[in-house]
């Protein structure tokens, strides 16, 4: 059946594409019959899964172990096997959203998602969430733009660090909850997130600029200046109605 397929031209029941082969050239969908036997529906079913798993944890692990790899090979185009940014930016945001609300604790968390998983977020942090993306890409192309200088490809570099934050949340979540009356202790909780991403986004930013890390401090600080001064209106604006 399958031989029979791969050698005539048949429409694709997709798109209407003449198809020549097992898949089609113009949506890339596979050939065969719309409506399954039970036994493929199932095969097919769990290699989807298999595959949307193995993408997701590949592209976790790589996000923990190689600050800035995922940003730099999916701009050399090495995509495959691994989720898009915005996929695993939602993807990990959501996952860390449900574990952190599994914590019992009512504290403001570090991070921009994690600080909304605290469940103390009003307006104000939800309007400051949905631009620190947007104004982090601007904050490092206005810093980096010589040596990298398309917006989108800072874009991409602030979508996967504040993946990582988002992976702080629940572990920062739990220290709180089991250090709830020891002050050192919850001193150390609130600076563990803070430090761990400071030196996660300055060693992916090594190597998302090709330079070593004593070379990326001096760019990191510029990034921070930008920052500021693209916050500082906001910062103004806050303190003079509050």
């Amino acid at each position: 059946m399958d031989h029979d397929l791969t050698q005539s031209a048949i429409p694709c029941s997709n798109c209407g594409s003449v198809v020549r082969g097992k898949f089609c050239g113009e949506c890339g969908q596979a050939l065969g019959p719309p409506v399954r036997p039970l036994p493929v529906f199932l095969r097919e079913s769990l290699k989807e899964l298999t595959s949307l798993n193995g993408a997701f944890a590949r592209s976790v692990a790589t996000l923990i172990h190689a600050p800035g790899a995922l940003t730099v090979d999916y701009l050399a185009g090495k995509r495959a096997g691994f989720l898009s940014p915005v996929r695993l930016f939602v993807d990990v945001g959501v996952g860390a959203f449900l574990l952190t609300w599994l914590i019992p604790q009512s504290w403001p968390l570090f991070g921009i998602g994690p600080e909304l998983f605290g469940g103390s977020a009003g307006p104000l942090e939800v309007l400051a969430a949905a631009a620190a993306i947007p104004v982090g890409a601007l904050a490092h192309w206005l810093a980096l733009r010589r040596v990298r200088p398309m917006v989108m490809e800072h874009g991409v570099f602030v979508l996967h660090v504040t993946a990582f934050s988002f992976l702080l949340a629940p572990i920062e979540g739990l220290l709180y909850f089991l250090a709830p009356d020891v002050p050192v202790l919850q001193t150390a909780a609130a600076l563990f997130a803070p430090i761990v991403w400071g030196l996660y986004w300055l060693r992916a930013l090594a190597r998302f600029l090709d330079k070593p890390i004593r070379h990326a401090l001096l760019d990191g600080f510029r990034v921070y200046l930008v920052t500021v001064g693209l916050l500082l209106p906001a910062v103004l604006y806050v303190l003079l109605l509050g």
